[in-house]
């Protein structure tokens, strides 16, 4: 049951993008181009780098430094954070290396 919620909602297509990988696989993910993460002592923003959601089930075998297209820009994944539901935040950086 919580398989398909995961499905309906990343098939959703005013939530979704689809995203292609190196080897022209493609899966759907949430894209936040704009993600930010800020000190909430200094107001700093610490991090602000985009990142996509997507179910874990679907990026099996990609790791920092592999190449995803979204929305026709390239980005390189910079780290894999797994969630423990089933569901991963992947961090882009348009930068390799």
């Amino acid at each position: 049951m919580f398989t398909e919620d995961l499905d309906a909602f990343f098939n959703d297509e005013e939530l979704a993008v689809e995203v292609t990988k190196d080897d022209t696989n493609t899966f759907n993910a949430i894209h936040d181009g704009k993600a930010t993460l800020k000190d909430l002592n200094s107001g700093e923003i610490i991090r602000a780098n985009p990142k996509l959601v997507a179910k874990a089930s679907d990026v099996v075998g990609l790791s920092q430094g592999d190449m995803l297209t979204v929305e026709d820009t390239q980005y390189y994944i910079r780290g894999i954070l797994p969630d423990g539901t089933g569901v991963v935040e992947i961090e882009l950086t348009e930068d390799h290396g």
